[in-house]
């Protein structure tokens, strides 16, 4: 789903549907050989609604994603923060925004996994720079927010982000946040990003009352 949140409402702007066929190859789409074969199977005319949202569900939701975008800008749609959650916050995304000319800025959950960033002078996972920082003594506690953070501007292939972690307690888990706006501090990410909830909302209210 991508929505339009004016600091008041949401708004659902667009949709697409998807099926992953999965790394379990006896089950492809999570269906048994009999299942699959059963599925439901129809010829489309290739100018018909039908048909594109067939070829859409076969599409990677990155691309699918980025489809989205363009179309959202290409008819007007002007944003401050696009707000994702770590199942798109990639590279691809990074770089979209960064070479876009609107004046956006990308604000994402990102994950404590494999990928690697550029900091000084070294190719360090998230788990290894925030390990970095604590170290550094440049862990930080918000009474604010009632949680520790730390920040580091990093490069992801070449394109300067902006890294924030943080975690409630001091023995719980880091969760991490990118950014391309660099002037961003970690109070103003948190506030902003927390606007991602009312697509949750959405999603919750759309099925709850209008049975989607």
């Amino acid at each position: 789903f991508l929505g339009y949140h004016d600091g008041k409402s949401f708004f659902a702007i667009d949709f697409s549907l998807h099926g992953e066929e999965g790394k379990n190859k006896k089950r492809p789409y999570g269906l048994t050989p009999k299942q699959l074969k059963c599925r439901y199977s129809k010829h489309r005319n290739k100018n018909s609604p039908g048909h594109k949202r067939k070829e859409e569900y076969f599409t990677t939701k990155i691309q699918s994603m980025l489809t989205m975008l363009r179309r959202a800008i290409k008819n007007g749609l002007r944003f401050d923060y696009l707000l994702v959650d770590s199942w798109f916050t990639c590279f691809a995304l990074v770089q979209f925004i960064s070479t876009r000319r609107i004046g956006c800025h990308l604000l994402g959950m990102a994950k404590m996994g494999k990928t690697r960033y550029s900091f000084n002078g070294k190719n360090l996972t998230a788990k290894e720079i925030v390990n970095c920082q604590r170290k550094a003594k440049k862990q930080k506690h918000s009474k604010q927010l009632n949680c520790y953070y730390c920040e580091a501007v990093v490069r992801f292939n070449g394109i300067q982000v902006k890294l924030f972690f943080c975690k409630t307690s001091r023995k719980g888990n880091w969760n991490v946040l990118l950014t391309t706006d660099l002037a961003l501090d970690f109070e103003q990410a948190y506030k902003v990003y927390s606007i991602r909830r009312s697509v949750e909302v959405f999603f919750k209210e759309s099925k709850q009352y209008l049975v989607l």
